[in-house]
């Protein structure tokens, strides 16, 4: 019988170097519950996905993200040689990866998956050899999605040291897809898709939102968010204290109606890098304001750099709007405004300096 190493090397080679134990959630719009029958395959096998499995193994999936995020509140009592003890919940270092396909989250579970323990990464299959191929840039697409048949949030996260990565999100009308239930520190959010194309327009519909919460070491980083109607913002920190706040290299596209605002800043807001960042618009797209300070009010609590803006659907003065009488909290340096010149067909590209207003 072949080798775990060689019949799964490419689901488990795709599983970041960890100490805690990996499970695995199938895909599939039919799934939650024990009496699951949705099938999957690996190795060209197909098996049946149940949350009556233990999840330890890409042959005995789980049935739903729900079940995977309940085992990692559990812990695994230590086996004879082992002369370890039972450890708390938050201290497992545990991975979920999500087998790659769609994940119907709410089917047959009404909760929002929520995070509640700590040190915890989920993960989809990125489908390289080399997880830094696509770490590089952000993407358009990924093979896992998770979505929603009801109208809930995707996903909500109540805890310390926790990873998000290569997973598309499909959004859900007047829901984020992403939100912060509790005070959180050192969370990342890398290398995922919010795709809100075709979702019915809502100012109340966001990729990642807070509330009420105190964030703290939050990395937003190399994403794709994608909309194309009057959503409401790629990133809303409203209401938040976040401080230590990384948001680089991510892509921001709008493609078609009015964007009210990009990111909302937070009154809290403080030692954010928004930087190399793109925000594109095609179709007829316009974003009003690309980063919005209405809220901030920490002087020089934003520094602003090498973020990239394109005409069609900006202007120069609103890609940073609303921070302060004299634009005292942000700080900007090499913030572009590209544009086609008018004219010939052969007008060169303009380069212009973004502006606060």
């Amino acid at each position: 019988m072949p080798t775990l190493l060689t019949s799964y090397g490419s689901v488990y080679g795709a599983v970041p170097f960890n100490t805690g134990r990996v499970f695995y959630v199938a895909p599939g719009a039919a799934g939650g519950g024990t009496a699951n029958t949705a099938t999957y395959q690996v190795n060209g096998q197909s098996y049946g996905a149940s949350d009556g499995n233990d999840g330890l193994d890409p042959r005995r999936a789980l049935a739903s993200l729900n079940q995977a995020l309940t085992l990692v509140g559990v812990a695994t009592s230590p086996s004879s040689p082992s002369s370890g003890t039972t450890a708390s919940a938050g201290t497992f270092d545990d991975v979920i990866v999500l087998l790659p396909g769609l994940h119907n989250i709410d089917a047959n579970v009404s909760a929002v998956p929520t995070i509640s323990n700590g040190r915890v990464l989920i993960t989809g299959v990125h489908g390289a050899a080399d997880p830094s191929i696509l770490g590089e840039f952000p993407v358009y697409a990924l093979r896992t999605q998770v979505q929603s048949s009801s109208a809930q949030n995707l996903l909500s996260i109540n805890a310390n040291d926790v990873e998000i990565a290569f997973l598309q999100f499909n959004g859900k009308t007047a829901k984020s897809s992403i939100s912060f239930g509790a005070t959180s520190k050192r969370v990342r959010i890398v290398n995922c898709v919010f795709n809100m194309y075709g979702v019915a327009a809502s100012t109340s519909t966001k990729c990642i939102a807070g509330n009420s919460q105190t964030l703290q070491f939050i990395d937003i980083v190399r994403n794709t968010f994608l909309t194309d109607a009057a959503q409401g913002p790629w990133i809303d920190f409203t209401g938040t204290t976040a401080t230590d706040i990384n948001i680089v290299q991510n892509n921001m596209v709008h493609q078609t109606g009015t964007l009210a605002v990009g990111v909302q800043a937070a009154a809290g807001l403080d030692r954010m890098v928004y930087q190399q960042n793109n925000h594109l618009c095609g179709g007829g797209g316009t974003v009003t304001v690309g980063f919005d300070g209405t809220n901030s009010s920490i002087s020089g609590g934003v520094l602003a750099i090498n973020n990239m803006f394109a005409s069609q659907g900006y202007t120069a003065t609103t890609c940073f709007k609303n921070w302060g009488a004299t634009n005292t909290k942000l700080m900007m340096i090499l913030n572009t405004f590209a544009q086609q010149s008018s004219g010939t067909a052969t007008a060169p590209i303009q380069v212009n300096i973004v502006t606060a207003t």
